[in-house]
């Protein structure tokens, strides 16, 4: 009788711990930075919209090869998306850019796991490369898990520059776009 009740107990008193592992959304807008545009992304559609703030009129659009994986930021003219991840490493598929930044004409630009992650070697006993990833106006900020800082321009495609950093020893989540974390 004492083990059913410790068991209720603990379920119980375990609700409020399992309510932060709830999936994402399916669907999700990102916004750009001035909010003057927004992206319609779907986790399970490869088609992805962006549209004026306040209008559902699809301003253009692109495919992803696989949906649900990728995090998502617009440029503040909405003219850029980037696409970061997933932040694994996938070895059972062709391997794809670690970030892409996508405008209507296709793909705008893309960089390397090995350009974003240099020191990282890649293995079954490590297979992520990504920290976190956060957007600051129209740069893109990429944290690797070996230390590197990368920041690319959404306006110019370009790698801004490199640094290392410290990454604090009681993180072990990977955080990636505001609307997932």
């Amino acid at each position: 009788m004492l083990r059913i009740v410790m068991i209720t107990l603990l379920f119980a008193l375990s609700g409020p711990l399992w309510a932060n592992l709830a999936p994402p959304p399916v669907q999700y807008d990102v916004l750009s930075p001035n909010g003057e545009w927004v992206l319609k992304a779907n986790r399970h559609e490869a088609e992805q919209r962006i549209c004026r703030a306040g209008s559902e009129k699809t301003e253009w659009s692109f495919s992803i090869e696989a949906p649900g994986e990728q995090t998502f930021y617009l440029s503040k003219d909405g003219a850029t998306v980037a696409i970061v991840g997933p932040w694994w490493f996938k070895t059972d598929a062709k391997p794809t850019a670690a970030v892409r930044l996508m405008r209507r004409s296709g793909i705008f630009a893309e960089f390397e796991h090995d350009t974003l992650c240099p020191k990282m070697v890649k293995s079954k006993n490590n297979p992520g490369w990504l920290w976190r990833s956060e957007q600051s106006n129209n740069t893109l900020i990429i944290k690797a898990q070996d230390g590197t800082l990368s920041r690319i321009s959404l306006e110019t495609g370009k790698l801004l520059g490199q640094e290392t950093f410290e990454i604090p020893a009681d993180s072990g989540y990977c955080t990636t776009s505001p609307a997932l974390s």
